[in-house]
């Protein structure tokens, strides 16, 4: 597996991975396009883009026994995982193709079956790897950049966004941290070459 980014949770017993894998590509006809071995579907046009035969995987290992524990299939590309202060959850990025377009979203995740308990959308992600993250001082929210060189803020358990936030150039804000200290400081950094400090103002 091509690993795109790990975490490892705060009590040390697990590790999560996400990336992608190859795929076995299906049987094509001289034209080139996709064939199948049932009658009643008709193969593919030369003119249809085919998709990438990739496997996006989001997969935990317990570190003590050293065993894989769960591998979960993901819909689309992996680009980011965060895991929860409570080793709980796991906060993934990823990028989804409906209508072959490209939708960012970010996804709570259990890391005990790999259920989405909350999905929180709005920012975009097409092409550039974009890290996700939580924030506040019980991580009450979710946080994440964007492609449009914005921060994007979600309350975490109602998925309801609260802040878009401007301040850096063009280009991606690609990673997000928050302060593991200080709930009111979080850090971000982008395309333009900087990194960005805010403060958290109480109003």
């Amino acid at each position: 597996m091509r690993v795109t980014d790990l975490a490892i949770s705060q009590d040390s017993s697990k590790l999560v991975v996400v990336g992608m894998r190859p795929l076995p590509f299906p049987p094509v006809d001289h034209a080139g396009r996709l064939a199948s071995s049932d009658p009643s579907i008709e193969p593919t046009s030369s003119n249809t883009p085919v998709q990438s035969m990739i496997g996006n995987q989001f997969v935990v290992y317990d570190l003590s026994s050293k065993r894989l524990e769960l591998s979960v299939e993901s819909e689309g590309a992996l680009t980011s995982v965060r895991i929860s202060q409570d080793s709980r959850y796991a906060l993934l990025s990823r990028v989804v193709y409906p209508e072959l377009r490209p939708v960012g979203e970010v996804h709570l995740c259990e890391m005990s079956t790999g259920r989405t308990v909350h999905k929180y959308t709005g920012h975009t992600q097409s092409r550039h790897v974009i890290r996700s993250g939580f924030g506040g001082q019980d991580e009450e929210f979710i946080i994440s950049g964007c492609e449009g060189g914005r921060v994007h803020v979600w309350d975490r358990n109602s998925e309801t966004p609260l802040a878009v936030l401007s301040g850096h150039g063009s280009g991606s804000v690609n990673s997000v941290a928050w302060n593991p200290t200080d709930a009111t400081v979080f850090a971000s950094c982008s395309d333009d070459h900087t990194t960005r400090i805010r403060e958290v103002r109480s109003t």
